[in-house]
């Protein structure tokens, strides 16, 4: 069934926001709007990760203009980044790809942290994403831009091996890997904080830390 609106994938037909978004007029329109698309996907529990583009398509805005008001809506209070080491995604499920977990903030700050059962609990059900790319700022679509997100992607890579065990990674073999990663809206953040997991993994078993991304990609199920 398509949505009413086109170019925008069909979803579930609420979102629970918070009260106090709606009210807010310090808040920008985007950004009520990005909130909107994250509680589309959150379970009852306010948790969601959504990829940058899923979220970009929603509202017709680019990768870029999600990540921006990511950072604002945190900073209002809205959302809370949770992080990788403490809240594992299940790996090994085919066709998603996982980057920054979210919790949307109900209760503003005060929101207690989630428990690992809230995190994993079942989340709203939202029909597959259409094939187009979302509406994009000319910049997003360069490829030079393309070129510059992957280097950022497998540098992270490099980051998180050597923070976590001291070797040191060339970037230039995970460049394939992460423009993969780069399509699909991974960030960097999410790249260097499963290579620091895998590291630590392979260390702990008396194993080599990963090569290359693609090792990272295999472990974490992201292929």
């Amino acid at each position: 069934m398509k949505s009413h609106f086109d170019g925008k994938p069909d979803t579930r037909l609420y979102a629970i926001m918070p009260a106090r978004a709606i009210q807010d007029d310090k808040l920008h329109a985007t950004g009520l709007r990005v909130l909107g698309a994250l509680c589309l996907h959150a379970n009852k529990y306010g948790i969601c990760w959504p990829s940058r583009i899923t979220v970009g398509r929603h509202i017709g805005k680019s990768t870029s203009t999600v990540s921006r008001h990511y950072g604002r809506l945190v900073k209002a209070g809205y959302l809370r980044r949770l992080q990788g080491k403490a809240y594992p995604v299940p790996r090994r499920q085919p066709g998603r790809w996982y980057t920054a977990r979210f919790q949307i903030l109900y209760e503003g700050v005060e929101t207690p942290m989630p428990t690992y059962e809230q995190f994993i609990s079942p989340k709203p059900r939202v029909v597959a994403e259409l094939d187009e790319a979302p509406v994009e700022e000319a910049a997003d679509k360069s490829k030079g831009v393309r070129g510059m997100q992957a280097k950022s992607l497998a540098q992270a890579f490099v980051s998180g091996v050597a923070a976590a065990s001291g070797v040191h990674r060339t970037a230039e073999p995970s460049l394939m890997a992460a423009a993969t990663l780069a399509e699909q809206g991974v960030d960097a953040e999410a790249v260097r904080d499963y290579a620091m997991q895998m590291t630590l993994e392979a260390l702990k078993a008396r194993r080599q830390p990963p090569l290359t991304l693609n090792q990272v990609v295999q472990w974490a199920g992201l292929g």
